[in-house]
């Protein structure tokens, strides 16, 4: 099973339910935010964690995204074990996370974002991986466009997360995604 932490404080966070519909469709997903535990199958290939604070781990892996505004104390330690998924435009967390060990991935609209938006129309977006990056399990992903199929009106960094995800867990991208 693939441990996805969504580190977010807010409670009506756009980026759950892209993830949930992201990782239903691949293999599977349990998930619980502190509330209630859903699981979509018997033996899901995702456990997906909501949660206001950053989790130390040991050993885990997977993929930890963090919200568009999340804010972690200065003194929070991050767990190298989680490749963290983030946003350009939260300087905050760019910071953050620029003093440690931990495997960054960009996403936004910016030449400079490792995944960025290329393109995009009513039910199907392109993704650009911008640079190489290692998933989980270290294997080289070389630039590549990304078909997505939308099946809901998703918007760009949730869309961006969830691919993100994919790609950092292993998941084939050559066919595009669907979510």
């Amino acid at each position: 099973m693939t441990y996805v932490v969504l580190c977010s404080q807010r409670k009506n966070n756009r980026i759950a339910p892209c993830l949930f519909s992201a990782l239903g469709a691949y293999g599977g997903v349990q998930s619980y935010d502190n509330r209630s535990l859903t699981t979509t199958v018997d033996s899901p290939a995702f456990h997906l964690i909501t949660t206001p604070d950053v989790p130390q781990t040991n050993n885990a892996k997977g993929v930890m995204v963090f919200d568009d505004h999340f804010k972690a104390p200065k003194s929070q330690g991050f767990s190298t074990g989680l490749f963290s998924v983030i946003s350009s435009e939260n300087k905050k967390a760019v910071a953050l996370l620029a003093d440690t060990a931990a495997t960054v991935i960009t996403c936004g609209t910016s030449s400079k974002d490792t995944l960025s938006l290329a393109s995009s129309n009513d039910h199907m977006a392109t993704v650009s991986l911008q640079r190489d990056i290692t998933d989980i399990y270290g294997n080289v992903l070389e630039p590549m466009d990304i078909s997505i199929f939308l099946r809901e009106d998703f918007q760009v960094y949730p869309m961006l997360c969830a691919c993100a995800t994919l790609l950092l867990s292993g998941l084939d991208a050559s066919n595009g995604y669907s979510f």
